[in-house]
């Protein structure tokens, strides 16, 4: 997917009755891609390119975000949503940069490189939804691509298997997490 897009990437449904905290484990496979073409800028080329991208994920359910820290304040009632600026998690990160240089005497223009590099890691990370309520929720894991390039650079990300695990309990009245 491309940069800036919040991409839901799985989804799930489910009834809870009143009390239940819901663990909410989240996995998957990410790769991104990163593409630098650089060439001395005396002949036409840019001798300095950086591409940097970076894959986030958060948690959505019935259409609020999952906040990562949270206090069960006053007992049993759900606490306030999270925010995506805060409450999103890195799952994949890379950033490529390169500066070339026209060695020769006279300068000929002729050192240009091109090159690609991808990578592909597992990651996983755990939120807790305390105080569902009863009822019947639907869970959404979304993501985004953030893209940051200089020079001419290119980053775009896949993202691979992935599973949502979403497991029933029942802390503490006045959990903190």
């Amino acid at each position: 997917f491309g940069p800036g897009a919040a991409v839901p990437i799985l989804s799930a449904t489910l009834r809870t009755s009143k009390p239940t905290d819901l663990i909410l484990n989240v996995n998957m496979e990410c790769s991104i891609f990163t593409r630098l073409i650089t060439g001395p800028s005396g002949n036409g080329g840019t001798d300095t390119a950086s591409a940097t991208g970076d894959i986030r994920a958060w948690v959505e359910i019935d259409n609020q975000v999952v906040p990562i820290n949270s206090i069960s304040n006053p007992p049993q009632n759900p606490p306030p949503p999270g925010n995506i600026a805060t409450d999103s998690v890195t799952f994949c990160n890379r950033t490529y940069s390169r500066t070339v240089t026209d060695a020769e005497n006279p300068l000929d223009g002729q050192d240009i490189e091109d090159d690609y590099i991808d990578t592909k890691n597992a990651n996983s990370f755990t939120w807790l939804r305390l105080n569902m309520g009863s009822g019947i929720h639907t869970i959404v894991v979304k993501a985004t691509l953030t893209e940051t390039v200089t020079g001419d650079a290119t980053a775009e990300a896949v993202i691979g298997n992935r599973p949502l695990i979403a497991e029933p309990e029942k802390l503490a009245n006045d959990a903190t997490i």
